[in-house]
């Protein structure tokens, strides 16, 4: 299990640097000069010239990429904020905790929705219950998480007055963002845990059970729900790591001073440091996840330990 663990963690360092390349050309690419938006289109040429050198915008992009790359494996230097002077993980672990509170509060309603919800639709196969809860499902799946976060808005917010629409003052602030990222991965969850109970039900040691005499609760709870969630537990890992990096449209719209929003802050003012930290970070954090989850299937099937004895 050491030398799995090993492998997968030295496997993080090509693809950040292949990440790290690719978010290099795209801010390249990108429309803007970051001396100017700093000093202001009325600077001087002298005074754009001597900050452009001192940001090292005067040397070629591989150059730059490639002294990046050292500063963070060699000093563990990111950079400074272009905008704030600071270190750029000191504005990034100021605002991280509004965005892993949204990730964890998000990830905990949608599964504690969308599993329930997916095995009750499964046991009931094609009944009237299944259908609506499969139609739902459908309908918050594909819904944009923006149109659903200005509907809850206008009507909790606006209609009925009983929510706040943006700040972090009181717990009452994350429950319209959390609903807006929770409920389409509960979605999400339902349909595979329907889709995997399903499966699970026609196997031979399912009709086994049955033939013993175990009633039908001790046959979903004690033989059909363990092997089923297994694929489940991938989605709801990939959930996690994907709202860390995918509460930005939530964050802006709700004012939460989160992750994201520093990004997309940061993308406009093209200020590259928070922008290549950001993703670095939120790159690692993903990469990390997925590597607990795949540790945990270890735990709940032992039948995929020998894997990790490769």
């Amino acid at each position: 299990m050491y030398k799995y663990i090993a492998r997968r963690l030295l496997s993080i360092i090509p693809i950040l640097l292949l990440t790290i390349f690719i978010v290099f050309v795209i801010l390249e690419s990108t429309p803007g000069d970051p001396a100017m938006i700093i000093l202001g289109r009325d600077a001087s040429p002298d005074a754009l010239n001597a900050l452009r050198e001192e940001l090292g915008f005067n040397k070629p992009m591989l150059l730059r990429y490639l002294d990046y790359v050292q500063g963070i494996f060699t000093r563990f230097d990111f950079g400074e904020s272009y905008r704030s002077k600071q270190p750029v993980f000191d504005n990034i672990l100021v605002q991280f905790p509004t965005t892993l509170k949204l990730a964890i509060f998000s990830v905990i309603v949608a599964s504690i929705v969308g599993i329930p919800l997916g095995i009750v639709s499964a046991v009931r196969q094609y009944s009237l219950t299944d259908v609506a809860l499969t139609v739902s499902a459908l309908f918050l799946a594909s819904i944009p998480g923006f149109w659903l976060s200005l509907l809850l808005v206008l009507f909790f917010s606006l209609l009925l007055g009983v929510l706040p629409s943006t700040g972090i003052d009181s717990w009452k602030n994350y429950i319209l963002p959390v609903a807006t990222l929770a409920l389409p991965s509960a979605a999400i969850l339902m349909r595979i845990t329907r889709a995997q109970m399903m499966e699970v039900w026609k196997q031979d040691y399912i009709r086994t059970a049955r033939a013993k005499g175990a009633n039908e609760w001790r046959v979903i709870t004690k033989h059909a729900i363990k092997n089923a969630l297994m694929p489940v537990i991938t989605i709801v890992g990939m959930s996690f790591a994907g709202l860390l990096g995918g509460t930005v449209i939530v964050e802006l719209i709700f004012g939460m001073p989160g992750l994201g929003n520093l990004i997309i802050s940061a993308i406009k003012l093209k200020d590259i440091p928070i922008v290549m930290a950001g993703t670095i970070f939120l790159s690692t954090l993903f990469m990390l996840i997925m590597l607990l989850v795949d540790l945990l299937y270890a735990f709940i099937d032992p039948r995929t330990k020998s894997q990790f004895k490769r």
